[in-house]
């Protein structure tokens, strides 16, 4: 949705409606889709001499914020993603934790099974 709200401002209908007099207004001979007319309101948002609606800009300002936001938070594309998300966390010490409980965990239930297993094997064997 972000990034279709950031391509095409019809995505985002409160936005545009807010918007529709300054797009004619300052956007009239930019054509429609491809963030075009997001990317002329916003050039227009950071151009002093420029007065935008004031619901215009508050709707503007807002959209923008939230895409600045949602970048911050966005989720991780790969394991190097993931790691330096985990290493800046306030919770990193708790998470490492977790993660080596589970390991750990994991290497018991094998040994365990490893040993139940091999009894079993060697009862069937002495029959």
């Amino acid at each position: 949705m972000l990034k279709e709200s950031k391509a095409d401002i019809f995505v985002d209908p409160v936005l545009h409606t807010a918007c529709a007099l300054d797009i004619k207004h300052h956007c009239a001979a930019i054509p429609p889709g491809r963030g075009r007319q997001m990317s002329c309101l916003m050039e227009a948002l950071g151009d002093k001499r420029v007065r935008l609606q004031p619901e215009c800009k508050k709707r503007l300002q807002d959209r923008i914020d939230m895409w600045s936001y949602a970048a911050k938070v966005a989720p991780a594309e790969g394991f190097s993603d993931l790691a330096m998300q985990v290493m800046i966390s306030p919770s990193k010490n708790y998470i490492l934790f977790m993660i080596a409980l589970g390991v750990c965990m994991l290497f018991l239930i094998g040994l365990l099974c490893g040993r139940i297993t091999k009894r079993i094997t060697r009862e069937l064997k002495d029959r």
